[in-house]
């Protein structure tokens, strides 16, 4: 008895294993540019979307945002905050955990 889906897991395994290995970054999703090489229509609309755009840096000539008020996120799934920082000239993303009492777990800066 064949579980469904299970042929077509074993070719995407098989299809991972064969590209070279730059496709894959380290959230493990292709690389959108090598994508374009075969669905250069798709692709062209891919970058017109939100998640097309997050894909790229944000370019301080272009930004709406105001990086000093309304700049914090709380993802519950995972209990992790985020803020979005300037500084001169630089973007950043803090992602940090709160412990019990309320201080910081740790952080990281990206």
């Amino acid at each position: 008895m064949s579980i469904p889906g299970r042929q077509a897991w074993r070719r995407l395994l098989l299809l991972a294993a064969l590209l070279p290995s730059g496709v894959f970054a380290q959230a493990y999703y292709a690389n959108p540019k090598v994508c374009a090489g075969c669905h250069p229509a798709i692709a062209k609309t891919y970058r017109q979307n939100g998640m097309g755009r997050s894909f790229s840096a944000p370019k301080l000539e272009i930004l709406i945002e105001d990086f000093t008020k309304n700049n914090t996120y709380y993802h519950a799934a995972s209990d992790t905050d985020y803020q979005m920082l300037r500084r001169g000239d630089r973007i950043f993303q803090r992602r940090y955990q709160l412990g019990f009492d309320g201080t910081e777990l740790w952080g990281s800066r990206h």
